[in-house]
């Protein structure tokens, strides 16, 4: 079994997309990307994707991150690696 080098951390969070008012699940958070479960389609060429995390307490957050996974059958979604830019956001709360 391969060992992550950063920890995840399952929580129910909600994620939105731009232009869409449907609530996505993020089923899991680490330091390095999150798994966001949807049937939402992006082109296969497209890397780069930009959502909005909710985090209790502190409200809709904008999260860049790079599609690295298209999820399976099972489990469909996309597992994203943030961005530095994504990870400064999550850092400081803060809108950008």
């Amino acid at each position: 079994m391969k060992k992550r080098r950063f920890p995840r951390f399952f929580k129910n969070l909600k994620a939105y997309f731009p232009g869409d008012p449907q609530e996505y699940q993020v089923t899991n958070v680490s330091w390095k990307g999150l798994f966001v479960s949807t049937t939402k389609s992006f082109p296969k060429d497209k890397k780069l994707i930009f959502l909005e995390l909710e985090l209790p307490d502190i409200g809709k957050i904008p999260i860049y991150g790079y599609i690295v996974h298209y999820g399976t059958p099972e489990e469909q979604g996309y597992a994203l690696k943030l961005s530095k830019l994504g990870k400064i956001s999550l850092l400081s709360g803060e809108s950008l």
